[in-house]
């Protein structure tokens, strides 16, 4: 997570900070050969060059390359190839099927067997859980779960397979910038601002890309404001289209009138961070039917495109399903989750049959998660908490282990509050659901301190062609207090 800078200046240009001498760069020029060993995280391939890691963007482990141009970094120590030309194309490279990569982010992955680029995942998370947290990778294998099928296996090392790797995405974020000349509308390249103009996108739900080409045309011809446009899809019929949503704090604008004209559902968010639908009389409230109706729930699932949730229907299910499973073999009757969002967790979670307190702070989210419950008639179970999560301590702290598991759902940045508690007031079971295995990496360290272990470890491909999982991670109390 990029720092920015506070405060002036020490004035004296002789005493640069260790960081920011190794962190110097440099550019030279090479015409090295080097063979693509594994894999990143972050998506690039890794080689070595005279003892030097190299990562090389698109590469694939087996490929060999030669590298034209090489940004250093470090002190020297470590390298980007910016350019290079690739010589033989590794067995594991299958045929590109997106036209805009690599400038498009969006599918880094792709050109990867879905087997290997699985299996890279589960690599990429033991790798990390060794370097940051100490845990033992001859273990691992060990905790994965076991029970959940279809699966990718090989070695010891698991993955819960998500069909369909094409077609799934429910959501999407698009830019609109004007370049002096005329607008572009389309996604964020590949570590660039640059914006990548697409007439299809393979990744997203068929009704959804065809929804989002049509909207970018429009941009595009009718000249709209630079800004954001968050788009999502429903699962549930009749909810089949798309709403197109400002960014926070913004307006629609001009947009607003050709997206309702071209037949477009809208939600605006307000600065305020209400809900209204621009064209309903006295702003009414107005949802999008999404995600999955997870396990238990009664009806739809409501949400909006402004509102976190899981980008494949199938892959959040199995989501609920692991969440639900761990949960059930510890019989809680009080459930603690934090980042409970619209309440994708919280419905499945009804399923114990235990007390949930439901803790979420953003106030969209919470709309709609009370609204969710009290359509699934649950609101009588789940205790609904707008609070802040970082004020966990205050949380718990009035009454020591009242609850017995306790569900973490963060943001990707994971969640530093576990620094600062003490292992009383936290129940034996602790249920931590992540999309990065660096930030769920160095979270275990306070959890070990704490006396707990990694006794389950779940890893699911929530999103195929990408470097991206989803890992669902139990911890039980080990040490009695």
């Amino acid at each position: 997570m990029r720092r920015s800078g506070s405060g002036p200046g020490r004035g004296n240009r002789s005493r640069r900070s260790p960081v920011a001498h190794r962190c110097r760069a440099s550019v030279s020029a090479t015409g090295s050969e080097v063979v693509i060993e594994a894999l990143a995280h972050g998506g690039e391939g890794v080689a070595r060059l005279d003892g030097r890691v190299l990562f090389v963007p698109g590469g694939v482990p087996g490929d060999r390359i030669v590298a034209h141009r090489i940004r250093w970094l470090g002190g020297g120590s470590f390298g980007r190839v910016l350019q290079h030309e690739r010589r033989v194309a590794s067995p594991l490279r299958r045929e590109a099927r997106c036209p805009h990569r690599p400038r498009c982010g969006g599918c880094p992955w792709h050109e990867i067997e879905p087997e290997a680029r699985a299996l890279a995942k589960v690599d990429d998370a033991v790798a990390q859980l060794k370097r940051m947290a100490s845990i033992d990778a001859a273990a691992v294998p060990r905790i994965l779960d076991p029970q959940l099928a279809p699966r990718y296996g090989r070695g010891g090392r698991s993955i819960v397979r998500v069909d369909p790797e094409w077609g799934y995405r429910l959501r999407a974020r698009l830019r609109v910038v004007h370049d002096g000349v005329r607008v572009r509308a389309g996604f964020s390249g590949q570590r660039s601002t640059e914006v990548i103009e697409i007439d299809r996108c393979g990744l997203l739900l068929p009704a959804l890309g065809e929804a989002t080409v049509r909207a970018l045309e429009l941009a595009r011809s009718r000249g709209w404001p630079p800004g954001k446009l968050h788009v999502a899809a429903g699962l549930n019929p009749p909810a089949t289209g798309a709403v197109f949503v400002a960014s926070q704090g913004a307006a629609l604008g001009p947009a607003s009138g050709d997206l309702r004209a071209a037949g477009f559902d809208l939600v605006e968010a307000c600065a305020a961070g209400s809900i209204a639908d621009p064209a309903a009389p006295s702003g009414a409230a107005r949802g999008l039917s999404g995600v999955v109706a997870p396990l238990g729930a009664d009806g739809p699932f409501h949400h909006d495109a402004l509102t976190f949730v899981q980008a494949h229907a199938m892959g959040n299910r199995h989501l609920c399903e692991a969440v639900v499973r761990c949960a059930a073999e510890c019989a809680p009757r009080r459930i603690l989750e934090l980042h409970a969002g619209a309440g994708n967790l919280t419905l499945a979670l009804a399923q114990a049959d235990a007390h949930v307190r439901a803790v979420e702070m953003e106030p969209r989210a919470v709309r709609y998660l009370r609204s969710n419950l009290a359509q699934a008639r649950l609101a009588d179970r789940i205790e609904v908490m707008e609070a802040d999560a970082s004020e966990v301590e205050q949380l718990l702290h009035d009454r020591p282990r009242r609850f017995d598991l306790l569900l973490l759902d963060p943001p990707r940045t994971g969640y530093r509050e576990l620094e600062i508690l003490s292992s009383n007031m936290l129940p034996d079971r602790i249920i931590y659901c992540s999309c990065d295995a660096v930030t769920l990496a160095r979270d275990c360290r306070p959890l070990s301190r704490l006396g707990y272990r990694l006794s389950r470890f779940e890893l699911i491909d929530m999103m195929p062609n990408t470097w991206h999982a989803e890992m669902v991670a139990v911890f039980d109390r080990s040490i009695a207090v």
